[in-house]
């Protein structure tokens, strides 16, 4: 008879999921990025 009381106590026992995860105040910070984007470097130099 015990044995029925705890498998109906573990059958109405909430579940627990995550479902999301959400990242909060995440930063990157590159303080030299307007001068990454304006070229100036010219082509790679690539060899094969």
């Amino acid at each position: 008879m015990s044995d029925d009381q705890t498998t109906q106590a573990q059958q109405d026992a909430p579940v627990f999921q995550i479902l999301k995860i959400y990242t909060k105040d995440v930063s990157f910070e590159n303080p030299n990025a307007p001068e990454i984007f304006h070229g100036g470097e010219g082509e790679p130099n690539v060899e094969m």
